[in-house]
């Protein structure tokens, strides 16, 4: 199974049946991924807790007016097709955008668009 569809599914779950709070298994890159939606105000009071060797991440989702703030949460590259985008082929997406894992780490679009970095489209945020 793939462990970012995973994560994905439990936040777009838990979005749609209005959970406030999720816990997820613990891994850099699912971390990451997490800080951007933080950093977008999908998400907020993102912590790891828990005991070695054993780490969760705490997700609080984020509702505006009763309803989540994520709308669609769509995995692209998957590990059966996997989905890369050169720099210069990076477009914004409104509204919403894509995360794209580049050399230099986990990165928006306008991010890797604004640093000339290409990379493999993770998901599409909304």
């Amino acid at each position: 199974m793939d462990p970012i569809s995973n994560m994905l599914t439990i936040l777009r779950n838990a979005a749609r049946n209005k959970i406030k709070r999720v816990y997820i298994p613990h891994s850099k890159i699912k971390l990451a991924i997490l800080k951007i939606l933080e950093n977008e105000g999908y998400i907020e009071n993102l912590k790891v807790v828990g005991k070695v060797p054993k780490f969760k991440l705490r997700v609080d989702i984020v509702y505006k007016n009763n309803l989540p703030r994520l709308e669609i949460l769509k995995r692209i590259s998957r590990p059966s097709r996997r989905a890369y985008i050169k720099s210069k082929n990076i477009k914004n997406t409104k509204p919403g955008f894509h995360i794209l894992s580049t050399p230099r780490g986990i990165l928006t679009e306008s991010a890797a668009k604004k640093a000339n970095l290409g990379g493999e489209v993770i998901c599409y945020v909304r």
